[in-house]
């Protein structure tokens, strides 16, 4: 219990961890992080129809069903990235949590399962600065914020059928702020406006799963997901003020000095959130091999954000992911990677961002590895219980030199700890 109570105790501090970087995060709700774990990250992101009784797939609330041990994940990514246009480079390293949840099975027959956790969803993290306009100012563009998810998920089986439900509560807070600064003499007054947006609401997402036996040792398993449309609540501060710059450098800001407020409103609005959906399948053979394969799209063509520019368009998304792993000898390794669980995947993504007419793609490759950590229970009817470390990394670009946009290249790392342990259930002794 003491994990868990580390765990709940984690979650609090969630948002202080949370961060990335990326220019297209100015628009909309900002960039958006994978909501996949360490495992299906380290598979191109699958997660329709994955199923695995260890490693819980958290994006189906069907795949639930299938608990039988209590789990502890906890995730961590890394990422560095390369950013380019036509003129400049630059880079940015970056570190975050990317997930804490907890999952037991509710019932003997293990048909009933719930899990319950935190996660971030999207961010906001730029900063943009203009040439030198006219010898005498320039613009500056920068964002900071997250937003999370606290969500509850059930699954329950019906023989080969799942059905399960996640709820989650939704919140953040994101920063988009602009400066106009005049550079060209101490008499110029410079002007800033900001906008401050406080999220919060409630989503819901179905999912469902079916799982047939090929053979002995063989499953084929379908699933598909159903995320809701959600209006979410948005309280928004915005701001103009004018201010004197003192630099340490041309354009490198020491501070700036407010002079006067010349405006300032809270407006309660509304943003939606849209309906995204997800199909999938899973060919898995038990400790052996397995391979998956989604589809998912999102329907943000009528999506609205805050301070938007002309030049932004919101489509509607769609993605492929393909992935899969394999274990040389998991029951009777000769040596320790042998019973490793190694993992590979690609994927393919057309993004919510249209950009100055140029649709923003994301697409990369993924390796991982799943190493077993085995504990005897010799007072429990299974022999041992497996947890596991898992890595990931992901190779990818996002983002184009057309147009005069940013061209991002990365690499992401991922660091998933799966806990499991047998809590909850009454043990006999002689």
């Amino acid at each position: 219990m003491r994990y868990l109570l580390s765990l709940v105790l984690i979650c609090f501090i969630v948002p202080v961890f949370a961060q990335q970087t990326s220019p297209y995060s100015r628009f909309g709700i900002g960039g958006l992080y994978p909501q996949e774990y360490a495992p299906q990250r380290a598979m191109g992101n699958i997660s329709a129809g994955y199923k695995d009784t260890i490693a819980v797939n958290y994006q189906n609330p069907a795949n639930f069903s299938n608990k039988i041990f209590s789990s502890i994940d906890i995730g961590l990514d890394a990422s560095y990235k390369n950013f380019q246009d036509q003129v400049n480079t630059d880079n940015a390293t970056n570190g975050s949590i990317a997930y804490l949840a907890y999952s037991f099975p509710v019932n003997k027959s293990q048909s009933w399962g719930i899990g319950f956790g935190a996660q971030p969803v999207s961010f906001k993290s730029y900063d943009i600065i203009s040439p030198i306009i006219n010898d005498r100012f320039y613009q500056e563009f920068e964002g900071d914020g997250n937003s999370y998810r606290l969500f509850l998920s059930n699954g329950v089986r019906f023989g080969d059928f799942s059905v399960g439900l996640d709820a989650g509560i939704f919140f953040g807070h994101l920063e988009d702020n602009s400066y106009n600064t005049f550079i060209s003499s101490v008499t110029d007054i410079s002007s800033a406006q900001t906008f401050d947006q406080k999220l919060r609401g409630v989503n819901f997402k179905p999912g469902v799963q079916y799982t047939k036996k090929v053979g002995t040792d063989l499953s084929l398993t379908f699933g598909g997901t159903y995320q809701i449309e959600a209006d979410i609540n948005n309280e928004i501060e915005t701001r103009t003020f004018t201010f004197r710059p003192t630099f340490n450098d041309v354009q490198v800001i020491a501070s700036r000095n407010e002079v006067q407020e010349t405006s300032k409103e809270v407006i309660n609005t509304e943003i939606t959130l849209p309906s995204q959906f997800a199909v999938g399948a899973y060919l898995d053979k038990k400790e052996k091999w397995s391979l998956g394969l989604d589809f998912k799209s999102g329907q943000w063509a009528n999506f609205s954000g805050v301070n938007d520019v002309a030049s932004v368009n919101y489509e509607n998304t769609f993605a492929f992911n393909l992935g899969g792993s394999f274990i040389p000898d998991y029951t009777r390794p000769q040596r320790a990677y042998e019973a490793f669980e190694y993992r590979y995947g690609g994927y393919y993504e057309q993004t919510y961002l249209e950009v100055s007419g140029e649709r923003i793609a994301d697409y990369g490759i993924t390796l991982g590895v799943g190493l077993p950590m085995r504990r005897p229970q010799p007072d429990s009817r299974y022999r041992e219980v497996p947890s596991s470390f898992n890595l990931g990394v992901a190779f990818g670009q996002t983002g184009t030199l057309n147009n005069n946009l940013v061209q991002e290249s990365y690499i992401k790392g991922s660091v998933g700890m799966n806990f499991n342990d047998i809590w909850f259930r009454k043990r006999k002794y002689d």
